[in-house]
């Protein structure tokens, strides 16, 4: 303790003496400087604020009858707290009760908040106060997010913008988010396990509640190589407008989702659903800066399990157009309207460390054809025919970092058997063996793309668009 509190008399010489205002928070129920506070989900705490000048709100410009007084900040920018450890999810909040009455709902309640990061290291949090109303602050509020947490806070201040920058840490790399996801299974090494068993597209939540993400360039999914299906990440924002969708297949063990530099701002809530009945674990959840993400360890592969490949059904009906066995990965192609054929779908993923997308195959008896597809719906292709081993499409270098799919399709007949598909770095590129496209492939029947091969929201290609929701060319629209 003696170590944590030099420091804060360190950084307060810094800054001058007196220069700040200390915040009593000894009145939150339970908490006493330098011990840990535990806090409930929305368990709200708050210090009030009594001294300072009565507030004349009203057109007469008399004092209000409430008899409540309040902090005159306007001397200051910010809240700041110093903190040795903080666990799981804890909120720093400012409440500004404009008309007098007093309590979390009153009559013109106004309330700002910041996340303190999750650390065992001593650092700062800070809230920006509303320079609207920082001449009336009714509290100073610590109160637990969700799934809850407990904080360890040694002082807290009120703050000019030059004190703050004086002492302000550096900017943090990452943001945890793993503690705000509730999970089916909390597993004995920390991970979490989280199972929808009738149903795909179940949905496990994260609500952060408009969080400003500014700071940050993408979120990022660490997932466990045992995950049974793989995982769709939405991230919703407070804004309107459609949320940032992607998706890791099973078998991927990295999901990074670049995002919405105009909205990143009021990030509301982030979703997680199975992409198919089954289980998935996580090892990791986290905002990252663009720097973290480019010093991260670049994989060489990102393997697709041959599982999560997805066959095509005929247009509303349940009835494939393609047999295929998951477990051995052997397909046989149908007939229909549209051919036969399946395809993994991520919505838009990011394979900017890769150079090509390859597909290893049993020496196959017939041909077909691989597609990757691109998020602005244009392709690169490659026919395979009898004798093929190993298929590979160079990736757009402009295009790699949002791949909506990979098809794979063939002839009424044709059967072959993949038995392994991952994206590359070109030093983990095998040379690709296609074998004798003559005698395999004679005609294809192969959906448009430059002009909209059309997708429902599974992934599905579609003949035609009737009442729904479906993707075309990389954008939604909507049928009614």
């Amino acid at each position: 303790m003696k170590k944590i509190f030099t420091l804060i008399a360190a950084a307060m010489m810094a800054v001058g003496a007196n220069a700040m205002e200390d915040i009593d928070l000894t009145k939150i129920n339970g908490f006493e400087f330098g011990k840990s506070l535990t806090l409930g989900e929305w368990d709200w705490q708050g210090a009030t604020i009594s001294t300072g000048e009565l507030v004349v709100d009203n057109d007469a410009k008399t004092a209000d009858d409430s008899g409540v007084t309040y902090f005159d900040a306007s001397a200051y920018d910010y809240i700041v707290i110093y903190y040795s450890a903080c666990q799981g999810n804890v909120l720093l909040l400012s409440q500004y009760n404009c008309l007098g009455t007093v309590g979390q709902w009153g009559a013109e309640f106004n309330q700002e908040s910041a996340s303190v990061n999750a650390t065992t290291e001593a650092t700062y949090a800070a809230l920006k106060l509303n320079p609207d109303l920082k001449n009336k602050i009714n509290q100073v509020v610590l109160q637990g997010g969700a799934g809850g947490g407990s904080i360890t806070v040694d002082a807290a201040w009120f703050m000019t913008e030059a004190e703050w920058e004086e002492v302000k840490p550096a900017p943090a790399q990452t943001k945890d988010l793993f503690g705000s996801f509730s999970a089916t299974t909390t597993n004995g090494d920390g991970s979490k396990t989280f199972t929808e068993t009738s149903k795909s597209y179940g949905w496990f939540g994260a609500w952060l509640d408009g969080f400003d993400a500014s700071e940050f360039d993408y979120f990022i999914l660490e997932i466990a190589p045992t995950s049974e299906v793989g995982v769709q990440v939405l991230i919703q924002h407070s804004a309107g407008g459609d949320d940032i969708a992607g998706v890791a297949q099973a078998g991927e063990t990295i999901l990074k989702v670049a995002l919405d530099p105009e909205r990143k701002n009021a990030i509301k809530q982030i979703g997680l659903q199975n992409i198919a009945p089954g289980s998935f674990t996580l090892t990791a959840a986290y905002f990252a800066t663009q720097d973290y993400v480019d010093n991260m360890a670049k994989p060489t592969t990102s393997e697709l399990a041959i599982s999560g490949f997805n066959v095509w059904k005929e247009e509303g009906t349940e009835t494939p157009r393609a047999d295929f066995d998951p477990a051995t990965g052997k397909i046989t192609m149908g007939g229909g309207e549209q051919g036969g054929g399946g395809s993994w779908w991520f919505g838009s993923k990011d394979c900017s460390d890769f150079d090509n997308f390859v597909l290893e195959l049993e020496n196959t008896p017939a041909g077909g054809k691989v597609v990757v597809q691109y998020k602005d719906g244009s392709t690169d292709e490659c026919e395979f025919g009898v004798g093929a081993t190993a298929v590979v499409i160079p990736l757009d270098a402009d295009k790699k970092s949002e791949i909506q799919q990979v098809w794979v399709q063939g002839n009424d007949g044709n059967s072959f058997t993949m038995t392994k598909a991952y994206f590359a770095a070109e030093s983990a590129t095998p040379e690709a063996n296609i074998g004798t496209i003559e005698n395999g492939i004679s005609n294809i029947q192969v959906a448009k793309t430059q002009n909209g091969a059309i997708f429902n929201l599974a992934g599905q290609q579609v003949s035609k668009a009737v009442k729904g929701v479906y993707i075309q060319n990389g954008k939604k629209f909507v049928v009614k």
